[in-house]
């Protein structure tokens, strides 16, 4: 019965890795199932970077970026936990003006985002932020 389930299961690996290895991907997007939205990007990418197209985008100009699951995303995204901590620092500095020399509160109450991006900042700007918060509050 062992000998059995072990040739079904070396069948079943060969079987499930012959159809990876078949797939064709020289084709675009071609772990994507054939749907319109499939067809409507390969359409687009092809218009842009034809050369003979009315709508081809010089090769220096394009620019495309993607998220870890390969969706667009932005160049320099602000991330939420970013965006929340600096609002948070900004309404400490709003209501106590003697925060809004001293960094990280300087930062958020003037916008700057280069020191907002910068990632050495991160965990300060979310212990000033936030300190002395229950959960609840911090959840709100």
């Amino acid at each position: 019965m062992k000998k059995i389930r072990l040739f079904l299961a070396v069948c079943f690996c060969l079987l499930v890795s012959t159809a990876v290895l078949a797939e064709d991907t020289s084709l675009p997007l071609s772990s994507w199932n054939n749907t319109a939205t499939k067809e409507k990007i390969i359409a687009f990418v092809e218009s842009v970077s034809n050369s003979s197209s009315p709508l081809c985008v010089p090769e220096e100009d394009r620019i495309a970026v993607f998220d870890l699951d390969g969706t667009l995303f932005c160049e320099k995204p602000m991330y939420l936990q970013v965006m929340i901590a600096a609002q948070g620092l900004k309404d400490l500095a709003q209501a106590n003006p003697d925060l809004r020399d001293r960094q990280p509160y300087k930062a958020a109450f003037e916008d700057n985002t280069e020191y907002l991006y910068n990632h050495d900042h991160f965990v300060e700007m979310n212990l000033k932020a936030f300190e002395g918060k229950t959960e609840e509050e911090y959840q709100a």
